[in-house]
């Protein structure tokens, strides 16, 4: 079974996540995955998918080549990987522009997205809203 991992950049809950990752290794005989480069959930599930010695994909965002049509770009690359199942783990419009685009090629979803954060001592989660960028990259 090949499955397509998206979203969970700030997501956190590591038992969670493994207990989705078991799911499908243990119960539908997931062999190959498909991930994206970003960090939190991404770095996890790339962990996991070597640990069990999964065929493991990780499918970079072409940024300086695409600019903004990059994540698209992504999303189109992960579908053309045929997978038999995408797995939307929590994000914003982008995990929202995923599921619109996996429903549309007739893929089977499974929805994670109201996996619930690892709540850190404050209540607040490090990464829960994204930190505006000020840096000069040039």
């Amino acid at each position: 079974m090949r499955v397509v991992f998206y979203g969970g950049r700030h997501f956190n809950n590591v038992y969670k996540l493994y207990e989705a990752f078991y799911t499908l290794y243990r119960g539908r005989g997931m062999a190959e995955m498909y991930v994206t480069d970003d960090f939190g959930a991404a770095e996890l599930l790339i962990s996991y998918g070597n640990a069990a010695d999964l065929d493991v994909h990780s499918i970079p965002a072409p940024w300086l080549m695409h600019g903004r049509a990059a994540e698209s770009r992504r999303r189109c690359a992960l579908l053309e990987s045929a997978p038999d199942m995408v797995v939307l783990l929590p994000g914003g419009r982008d995990v929202e522009n995923m599921e619109a685009a996996t429903a549309a090629a007739g893929v089977p979803i499974w929805d994670l997205r109201e996996l619930p954060y690892v709540n850190l001592g404050d209540g607040t989660q490090i990464g829960e809203y994204e930190q505006p960028c000020d840096e000069l990259l040039f």
